[in-house]
């Protein structure tokens, strides 16, 4: 007799998009958040969400009852690690850090912008003549006189016309510097390296989870939860994260 079919089914775990674009808000827009930042300049980088403070394995996948977010502070040069439960997002605890979380979409995006008012970098944008692309490493340290640390985002330049090499610049996000050829950054070649990067992309969105269940004929072989990377547990996210996984 021919084996039976083997079937997988996959559906999104935790809170929807919706949920954390409100979630977003109610944190920023919070007045113990206000009251901690003032009129600094600010971005939310990351938000993840966590099942819960026992950190022993539960049998079955739980919905998050608490969240962790990073606010960078580009005026103290800071990131504030701010936590609190889904269920009263107001009242919340922050920690202040010199942690450099990676840039998000959003903050990459501003450092384009900064690219774009530069004399020389932003004529040749808007001429076509080179295309920004997401380098390593993506956070580079420039430090003040005073030791601390100015949060600079590391941003290539494709030169698509081959006639001088590709570039990397660093992005201070809090005074709109662009800083030429910034130190600890390898310069790449003229040469392209790697899969273009497609901008029109657009955000992945969604949950940050999905549930999985593998099934063949009756019989549950793998169930486990998926995690993407961006809200993975690692240090600054890893890869993509299994959960809760179960073989029948």
């Amino acid at each position: 007799m021919p084996s039976e079919e083997i079937k997988i089914s996959v559906d999104s775990w935790g809170p929807p998009a919706e949920a954390v674009e409100r979630l977003r808000d109610e944190i920023l827009r919070g007045a113990t958040l206000r009251k901690e930042l003032g009129d600094h300049m600010h971005r939310l980088l990351t938000l993840r969400f966590v099942e819960g403070d026992d950190e022993r394995k539960s049998r079955r996948p739980a919905n998050p009852t608490r969240f962790e977010a990073q606010i960078y502070d580009y005026q103290e040069e800071e990131t504030l690690v701010v936590t609190g439960e889904l269920r009263e997002p107001a009242a919340l605890t922050i920690e202040r850090t010199d942690r450099q979380p990676l840039p998000s979409n959003e903050e990459f995006e501003a450092a384009l912008v900064v690219i774009g008012e530069d004399v020389e970098f932003g004529a040749l944008l808007r001429e076509g003549r080179i295309r920004p692309f997401r380098p390593m490493p993506p956070v580079v340290t420039v430090e003040r006189p005073d030791g601390r640390a100015t949060r600079t985002l590391a941003v290539g330049l494709e030169r698509l016309d081959f006639r001088e090499r590709n570039r990397i610049v660093g992005v201070g996000l809090a005074g709109g510097v662009v800083y030429r050829e910034p130190d600890g950054v390898a310069q790449p070649s003229a040469q392209s390296c790697g899969p273009q990067q497609d901008f029109n992309c657009p955000p992945s969105g969604g949950a940050t989870r999905a549930r999985v269940r593998i099934r063949q004929g009756t019989t549950t072989l793998w169930q486990f939860v998926v995690v993407r990377p961006s809200a993975s547990s690692g240090t600054n996210g890893s890869g993509i994260e299994l959960q809760h996984v179960r073989y029948r």
